[in-house]
């Protein structure tokens, strides 16, 4: 499934702020659907200084996602967010689950405490490298 982006990627950074605000008022009021999403770490290359680092990205797709699909977006997360380099697992999209969308990925550790991943730019609808389903 292609989605098509939902607003300009100039705009994208005030939606995800006004987002981010109306989900800490109320997180239950906001649209939510289940995922399956792959984290994935890529290395970049800083300009100045030049050095090379890792950068951490999410790819979404849906639940029931046949092997080989592209993802739904990817985007990219905090480094540090995830310990391992790759992995998969479930989840909720809470937002707007389009490119250039404002949005969070909801994650429930082993203790069941709900954590929300936030992209640190707006999330594509593909990505060189972002792996398949």
């Amino acid at each position: 499934m292609l989605l098509e982006p939902i607003r300009n990627p100039s705009e994208w950074p005030e939606a995800q702020r006004a987002f981010r605000r109306r989900y800490a008022e109320d997180p239950t009021a906001v649209p939510r659907l289940p995922v399956r999403f792959t984290w994935f770490t890529r290395r970049a290359i800083v300009p100045l200084p030049r050095q090379a680092r890792r950068e951490q990205y999410v790819a979404v797709y849906e639940p029931d996602a046949e092997p080989g699909l592209a993802p739904l977006v990817v985007f990219a997360v905090e480094p540090g967010t995830f310990t391992t380099r790759t992995g998969t697992a479930s989840g909720e999209v809470v937002g707007e689950l389009a490119p250039n969308g404002a949005l969070g990925l909801e994650v429930v550790d082993d203790e069941g405490e709900v954590w929300v991943i936030w992209p640190v730019y707006n999330p594509l609808a593909t990505m060189r490298g972002a792996p398949s389903s």
